[in-house]
């Protein structure tokens, strides 16, 4: 939900798959009422939390990291 994804976002999706079996769902676009971002920050905070206790501290920064230098540079 939010603002478009930066443009890493497919290249962290699929290595968050990938190496851990995670998947990302898009819940809502621009517009969220206050009852979606309730569930959803409540649904992440449990899921950060298994996600830290399985993989590592900083397990989904690392990837997401990894994605970023992973994206072509823009030409000059």
């Amino acid at each position: 939900m939010g603002p478009p994804p930066p443009m890493w976002m497919d290249a962290y999706q699929r290595l968050a798959k990938e190496r851990y079996g995670i998947e990302h769902r898009w819940v809502a676009g621009c517009m969220v009422g206050s009852r979606v971002m309730g569930h959803a920050d409540g649904y992440n905070e449990i899921m950060e939390a298994e996600i830290e206790r399985r993989f590592g501290k900083d397990a989904l920064k690392k990837t997401a990291d990894e994605a970023q230098k992973k994206m072509p540079l823009p030409p000059p």
